[in-house]
């Protein structure tokens, strides 16, 4: 009978030791998401030459037009591109794509596949974004992307914002406060009319630098002239301020130049957002992409231990972000992520073998995804969120 006890005791003490028994299933949520690539927005980035303001316009009017509910085959598209009067200049307009030689010169055709390339390149990025989650994502025949996470309670957040980040690095020169000034003069005499009213205002009264805040900024904050930052913002103001830089105006009085905001640097001033001015090509794009990055992986600061961004490039990108380091020292190089300045230090000797780092006010998470998002690519255009769905399910 002792023997019998004993037996079970054990038997009993083995599975509770290896987490059985007794141990509940872990509470798991599925999340079902559904994604569409905006169309007009994909043959507007396929343009190979420079866009008008109009244009631009246009796309995004047409975009904001379309169902959300789909990602729309290249015939129902076609009907729009000839009442806009584009189907004539799609030779023109996207030469890496539509070749009258081919076909007969039907654009519709060549387009279609490029475009069905284009959902195969969506589901690619996916796929590697979530490579370290349990998932499943697949193309509809609609052009929906459906994608379904099984992953632990509370990350829902975290997952969404992971899928929706555009992945679009650059790397880019910079122009100097001293350079922009005169443009930026000549900015501050012009009048603003915006969506929601005919509201004007003087442009240097939204600027931490003004004549009310003079005196009482940091070192932190004051506009030198060989750095990069030609302009600070409150936080509630960065919308207004940034309509105004990429203002139709501002596009003709700053040439092959954009703007993005970085992060807040004063302790002092936490709201205090710095404007850095970017040298672009003729289609707004930067020196170097993201498309040479080969490795990204999230790191620790030597000094700080602070968490980070290590990236790596291919022989091409290394070649040339050694040929940009070296044709500005003394001066920022930016790194962008998304439309936001991740970084612009000064480089103080010429940079070879294709690394660099990404700092920043990082959590270890943070990092994590933003090297996944780096690590997976950027999506061909913009994605939008159509429908989310939670349930809980146990493992």
């Amino acid at each position: 009978m002792k023997s019998y006890q004993i037996t079970c005791l054990i038997c009993l003490l083995s599975l509770l030791g290896c987490g059985k028994f007794i141990k509940p299933a872990a509470p798991t949520e599925k999340v079902e998401f559904r994604m569409v690539l905006d169309a007009p927005n994909w043959l507007l980035r396929q343009s190979a030459r420079p866009i008008s303001p109009n244009l631009q316009k246009s796309v995004q009017e047409l975009s904001e037009g379309l169902s959300r509910d789909s990602s729309p085959p290249m015939d129902v598209l076609e009907p729009i591109l000839t009442s806009h009067g584009w189907m004539d200049s799609l030779v023109h307009w996207l030469p890496n794509i539509v070749r009258p030689e081919a076909e007969q010169g039907k654009p519709m055709n060549q387009l279609q596949r490029a475009w069905d390339a284009a959902l195969k390149q969506v589901q690619m990025v996916v796929e590697r974004r979530l490579s370290s989650y349990e998932s499943q994502v697949y193309t509809d025949n609609q052009g929906c992307l459906h994608v379904i996470v099984l992953t632990e309670e509370g990350k829902l957040d975290r997952i969404n914002n992971l899928l929706m980040m555009q992945g679009e690095l650059g790397f880019y020169e910079t122009r100097t406060y001293e350079e922009v000034l005169p443009e930026l003069q000549r900015l501050r005499q012009a009048s603003y009319q915006f969506e929601n009213g005919d509201t004007t205002f003087d442009l240097m009264k939204l600027n931490y630098k003004n004549e009310e805040f003079y005196g009482q900024v940091t070192p932190e904050l004051e506009l030198i002239a060989y750095r990069p930052v030609i302009f600070y913002g409150a936080e509630a103001d960065t919308s207004r301020i940034i309509q105004v830089f990429r203002s139709d105006s501002a596009l003709k009085i700053f040439p092959q130049t954009t703007f993005c905001w970085g992060s807040p640097t004063s302790p002092e001033y936490p709201d205090a957002y710095p404007l850095i001015a970017l040298k672009t090509d003729h289609n707004g794009r930067p020196r170097l992409d993201g498309s040479h990055v080969t490795k990204a992986r999230q790191d620790f600061e030597p000094n700080t231990e602070t968490p980070m961004v290590s990236i790596e490039m291919d022989d091409r990108g290394a070649a040339e972000w050694a040929r940009m380091t070296r044709g500005n020292l003394q001066r920022c190089v930016a790194i962008v992520f998304d439309g936001v300045v991740k970084t612009y230090p000064t480089v103080q000797t010429e940079i070879t073998g294709g690394r660099s780092q990404i700092t920043g006010n990082f959590t270890v998470d943070e990092a994590r995804d933003l090297a996944n998002a780096i690590k997976g690519g950027a999506y061909p255009a913009r994605m939008d969120m159509v429908e989310m769905s939670l349930s809980f399910t146990t493992k």
